[in-house]
């Protein structure tokens, strides 16, 4: 059964977010992430769904509120903090599949192949 949640309940989830990276040859790899959106209330999700078609860091950012199983440079683990948050939404390949992902989710949409 559905339960109706609060009128100002923000519901938080952690998605996996798949980041294919560019390699030689124009393939990619692709590297597993988990990303926890917090999502929006209605009345901001019109506003949201305008916007989607732009690829603009402030469209999404207010909305993420962790992401796991990322490393530095050097292969060292990364905890969440805003700084991460900024690095990430800069690196265009990554910024582009976590929107996707929060759209899907946004949607009610499950994890998508590939």
């Amino acid at each position: 059964m559905f339960k109706l949640p609060k009128p100002d309940e923000r519901l938080k989830v952690s998605v996996p977010v798949s980041i294919p990276v560019p390699q030689d040859g124009g393939t990619v790899r692709k590297h597993e992430i988990d990303v926890t959106f917090e999502l929006p209330l209605q009345d901001e999700v019109d506003q949201v769904l305008a916007r989607q078609d732009e690829d603009a860091p402030d469209l999404i950012e207010k909305y993420i509120v962790g992401a796991d199983r990322i490393q530095d440079h050097a292969g060292n683990p990364m905890p969440y903090s805003d700084e991460l948050k900024t690095s990430l939404l800069n690196v265009t390949y990554a910024r582009k599949a976590i929107t996707r992902a929060f759209f899907a989710t946004l949607a009610g949409e499950g994890r998508r192949g590939n």
